[in-house]
This record gives C-alpha cells, structure tokens and sequence, in this order.
C-alpha cells in the first residue's frame, strides 16, 4: 500500500489512525489552500462509521478528536447512527469544524450547531430537520450552505 504525505502532520495522523481506527475511520488528508485563514495547513476530512458510536468506543474516540480537534474541518457523519448528545459532544470538541454532513442521520432531533462558530456548509439531507429549524440555523450562521432535501409521503 503506497501513501502521499503532504507533510509531518498528515503523517503523524496517518500513523495514529493507522493504528487505533483503520477500520472505523477513514481519513482524507489534504492540503485547502483556497480556504481563508487556513495559511497553507494542513486540514482534515473525516468520514465517521457506526461503529465510533458503540458506548465502549466513543469515549476513546472522543479522546483522539480532542487531540486532533485544530486540524479537523470537515466531518462526514453520513448514513450513521448518531444521537444528538453525540453530535453535541463532536461539536464541543471540534469547534473548528467548516463543514458538516448528517445526511440520512435520523436519529437527530435538536440540530443545535451553536458551538461551531466557522460553519459554512451542512448537508441536512434526508433527515428529520423541519423548516423552522432550518430557518434558525440560517440565521444563527448567516451565508451558510444548508443542504436539505426530503423524501415524500414516509417512503424512508
């Protein structure tokens, strides 16, 4: 298997997920150079599986976001089964997070993204968000993206 290390960083971080969470998550490394502020660091994706959520697992998995937390922007919670107290521990921890993807997580109810201060893209899709709390969030984060389609008719 042959990896690109963009620099120390994304090596050390690679190291570490390497070893504790290959197979829970999956990062992407890369370098954002057109985000502003960013002054060339290196950034963070990462996509977290259901199994972070399992009550042995995710306090360890809150452990290694608190130590990582500067250098991760972007977080994929896609297709997962997170709770809303877990999402609100994510938040609190990862407060630099830029963009944010809970589509078909329906086990959220409160869509309280307060702590996260630089929001700029949230991707709603296929979840149980209403309007009102859609109109909340846009205007708690003016310029914010929010992605939010909806299947009809309780077909999912």
């Amino acid at each position: 298997m042959e990896f690109v290390v963009i620099n120390k960083i994304s090596l050390f971080l690679l190291t570490i997920v390497s070893s504790i969470f290959l197979l829970h998550v999956v990062p992407v490394f890369g370098m954002v150079q057109d985000l502003p502020g960013s002054e060339r660091k290196g950034l963070f994706h990462i996509k977290i599986t259901n199994q972070m959520f399992a009550s042995d697992v995710f306090p360890k998995f809150l452990r290694y976001l608190s130590a990582h937390a500067s250098h991760i922007h972007a977080v994929d919670l896609s297709y997962s089964e997170i709770t809303d107290e877990q999402l609100m521990a994510i938040c609190t921890i990862c407060s630099e997070i830029y963009e944010l993807n809970l589509e078909f997580c329906r086990e959220l109810h409160k869509f309280d993204f307060g702590q996260l201060i630089k929001l700029k893209n949230l991707n709603l899709n296929y979840t149980s968000v209403t309007q009102k709390q859609v109109l909340a969030i846009k205007q708690q984060f003016p310029g914010i993206i929010v992605l939010r389609e909806y299947i009809k008719f309780g077909l999912i």
